[in-house]
């Protein structure tokens, strides 16, 4: 690692979980973020300031005036343009020491080789067809998955898929049970939930990467924001699940 490397991730090397070694992991890495929303705008921030080597941006939608009361990473003058795009120019600047790559389609268009090879996919999307999607592309590349959502005052996280054990998005949520277009532009969301939720997601991204702590494998969080409660439930592994059972 290189002197300015060391001393821009310097507070990460300070931390005895983390280290050198933990850090080099991450620079090493490659995340795959889809959805730059509110989740994703502020994930990554912070995927690109610790470090992570290379990050795919992935969203087909153009700014809009209603998204910049909590997509905090564009601005008015923004408003038109590709998100995806946008993200990348201020990232690269953020920190120019990472590869930005970016996909303007749906993830489902999206090149192979920009999805492969990734140690996690971050799934910052806000609709159930892409959440299933990526449940089954996590499946299929056996690449964990680190999945947020939040509406209202109410966010959760969790992490999917890192062990042959372990529940998938689907034996949470059956896609039979849901309207696959449904997603949050017709409910309301409190601007800095989303910073709380995203906020989590990126340390479980990097906890998979560098191999420290305890991730939420096997857990879905809950957090209610006007209680101020975080609540854990334990997920079990659905035998008849259509995704991952065999």
């Amino acid at each position: 690692m290189k002197d300015n490397e060391l001393l821009r991730y310097s507070r990460h090397i300070l931390l005895p979980q983390i280290d050198i070694e933990g850090q080099e992991k991450i620079n090493s890495s490659k995340a795959v973020l889809i959805g730059l929303g509110g989740l994703g705008s502020v994930i990554s921030m912070y995927l690109a300031s610790s470090g992570i080597g290379r990050i795919v941006l992935i969203d087909h939608d153009e700014v809009e005036i209603s998204n910049l009361q909590r997509q905090i990473i564009f601005q008015t003058e923004d408003i038109g343009k590709k998100k995806a795009l946008i993200a990348q120019k201020f990232l690269q600047k953020l920190n120019p020491l990472v590869k930005i790559d970016t996909c303007i389609e749906k993830v489902q268009k999206c090149s192979t080789e920009l999805i492969q090879d990734a140690n996690v996919f971050i799934d910052a999307s806000d609709n159930f067809e892409t959440r299933f999607f990526l449940n089954e592309l996590s499946l299929k590349n056996k690449i964990p998955l680190v999945s947020g959502a939040a509406v209202r005052f109410e966010g959760q996280i969790s992490v999917f898929n890192l062990k042959p054990d372990s529940p998938c998005y689907h034996c949470l949520f059956d896609s039979s049970n849901f309207d696959l277009e449904d997603n949050c532009s017709t409910n309301g969301i409190l601007s800095p939930l989303l910073g709380v939720i995203a906020s989590m997601q990126v340390i479980e991204t990097l906890k998979i990467i560098a191999d420290f702590g305890t991730t939420l494998d096997g857990r879905l969080l809950l957090y209610d924001s006007q209680l101020v409660e975080w609540t854990t439930l334990k997920l079990k592994k659905d035998p008849d699940c259509n995704a991952c059972k065999g």
